[in-house]
């Protein structure tokens, strides 16, 4: 569950060199609550002790912002909140916390140039997961870190301790089980491209068949056809004259004896 807190709760502590939102600003609308806290002079420190598995402090990004460092009970990170363009309500840090540590020590320290010197910090959101409140206790500016951690999971930050390793860690389980993912969803991609595959080279073989066996009929078909009419063509035909019917003997005696004179025809 995630608590939300305006840079106005008490809960944060803003030491000298913030002043509030100014009522003439016309991009207060932009702003969460319509309430910011904005920075005036470097070194400006805001600090605050947290409850809970994760923290996201946000702000405006955008051209000429300010740089800042941010300490997380003993890890600190240096951040920037320049952007090319301007944009508001943005996560100007968000972390993952070591849940064996009971209390968190958090503290944001400004760094404006003369250049790039905007920072605001609009609200802080804090993240519990076994609790149904959070508790957020604002310190002294001097408070030193009293709680060593070597746990914390940054989320796009850079840190100038051992939680680079954490980071990292955290990093390649993310592209872990992104590939993963990747991974089942190729492999679904080219199962179901087989199975298509399949059922189409299942149906070219059934119509090849299919016209195969449709030509093999046609031909006996033609075949039997072509058959049974020479078998009716030579049948004889009852009744019908054949060569050795009705001869006459006197006529095969003439072609037999036709240069014999004195043999006399029969009769």
């Amino acid at each position: 569950m995630n608590f939300t807190l305006d840079d106005t709760a008490s809960q944060l502590s803003f030491s000298s060199g913030w002043a509030s939102q100014s009522p003439a600003d016309p991009d207060l609308s932009q702003f969460f609550e319509r309430t910011y806290h904005a920075v005036q002079s470097p070194g400006a420190t805001l600090n605050m002790s947290i409850q809970g598995t994760g923290i996201y402090i946000y702000g405006s990004k955008g051209p000429n912002h300010a740089d800042f460092n941010l300490q997380v009970d003993d890890e600190v990170f240096k951040l920037s909140a320049s952007s090319p363009t301007l944009q508001f309500q943005q996560p100007l840090f968000g972390g993952l916390l070591n849940p064996s540590i009971n209390v968190h020590f958090v503290s944001l320290t400004a760094l404006p140039n003369g250049t790039s010197d905007w920072l605001d910090i609009d609200f802080v959101t804090v993240a519990s997961e076994n609790q149904t409140s959070t508790s957020v206790t604002g310190l002294p500016n001097t408070v030193p870190v009293p709680w060593p951690s070597r746990s914390l999971t940054a989320v796009g930050t850079t840190s100038t301790s051992t939680s680079s390793e954490a980071v990292g860690a955290a990093a390649e389980q993310g592209n872990d089980h992104g590939s993963k993912l990747n991974t089942a969803t190729e492999v679904l991609a080219i199962v179901f491209g087989l199975v298509i595959a399949l059922v189409i080279l299942i149906l070219l073989v059934y119509g090849f068949l299919r016209r195969r066996y449709n030509r093999q009929r046609a031909k006996e078909h033609s075949f039997r056809l072509g058959k049974a009419e020479r078998a009716a063509l030579d049948k004889p035909v009852i009744g019908a004259p054949t060569n050795f019917e009705h001869k006459d003997p006197r006529q095969s005696w003439r072609r037999h004896h036709k240069y014999t004179s004195s043999t006399p025809p029969p009769t």
